[in-house]
C-alpha cells in the first residue's frame, strides 16, 4: 500500500514576501473506524468481532479511567497519551481555584518505535495531475453539500475536499458559521462542524 501526496501552494496571507513556496501534503485515502478495525483484527487473529469489541471498549474504558486521575498512560510502541488543564490569567495565584480550572485538550507523543516505524512507509505523487482551482463560493457549497451526505466535517477533510490551505479552510467554516449554516463543536484542534439544525 502506498500513501498520497499531493502539491499545493503555500499560504502567505501577509503578503510580506512575493516568492510562490510550495509545499507536499499528504492525501487523505479515508478514515478508518471502530467497525473496520474490529473486521480487520477478527480477520487476522482467532478474537471474535465480539471480543474485539469488547477488548476495544475495555481498552477506551481503562485509558480515560486513568487520564481522568490525572494519570499519564504509556503504551510501549505507540505513545504517550496525558491530559492538560487551562484556566484564566492571572495576577494573583490565589485567584486560580478548582472552579475556573478544567480540562483543555489530550495530548498524545508518537513513540519513537512507531516513528521508526513509519519512516520506512511509501509515499507516492497522487495521480490526479491537476488540482482544480475553487472559488472561496464554490468550496463553501462544496462543504454544505458534504455535510449533507456526511453529516460531520473537519478542517482537514475541507482541505483534502476542495485541494486548499488549512489557512482558506478555517477562512471557509468561519463564514459558514458567520451566516449561520453550520455550527462548530470542540476546541482549536479537536473542532468538528455540523450543520445548522
Amino acid at each position: 500500500m502506498t500513501a498520497q501526496f499531493e502539491v499545493y501552494k503555500s499560504p502567505n496571507p501577509k503578503k510580506e514576501d512575493s516568492t510562490v513556496w510550495y509545499h507536499a501534503r499528504l492525501v487523505s485515502s479515508g478514515t478508518i473506524r471502530i467497525n473496520d478495525l474490529v473486521r480487520e483484527i477478527n480477520e487476522n487473529t482467532s478474537f471474535s468481532p465480539a471480543d474485539v469489541r469488547g477488548l476495544l471498549q475495555a481498552f477506551f474504558d481503562t485509558l480515560t479511567y486513568h487520564l481522568r486521575a490525572g494519570e499519564s498512560v504509556e503504551l510501549e510502541g505507540l505513545g504517550y497519551f496525558s491530559v492538560s488543564v487551562e484556566s484564566p490569567q492571572v495576577e494573583d495565584p490565589k485567584e486560580i481555584r478548582t472552579g475556573n480550572v478544567h480540562f483543555k485538550a489530550v495530548n498524545y507523543r508518537c513513540s519513537v518505535a512507531l516513528k521508526e516505524k513509519l519512516k520506512t512507509m511509501r509515499i507516492g505523487h497522487s495521480p490526479k495531475e491537476e488540482t482544480p482551482v475553487y472559488s472561496a463560493e464554490k468550496r463553501q457549497e462544496r462543504i454544505l453539500n458534504y455535510l449533507r451526505k456526511k453529516g460531520i466535517v473537519g478542517s482537514s477533510e475541507c482541505m483534502d475536499l476542495n485541494g486548499c490551505t488549512r489557512y482558506q479552510a478555517l477562512q471557509d467554516l468561519k463564514s459558514l458559521i458567520n451566516e449561520q449554516k453550520i455550527t462548530r463543536i470542540g476546541r482549536r484542534k479537536a473542532s468538528y462542524y455540523t450543520l445548522v439544525q
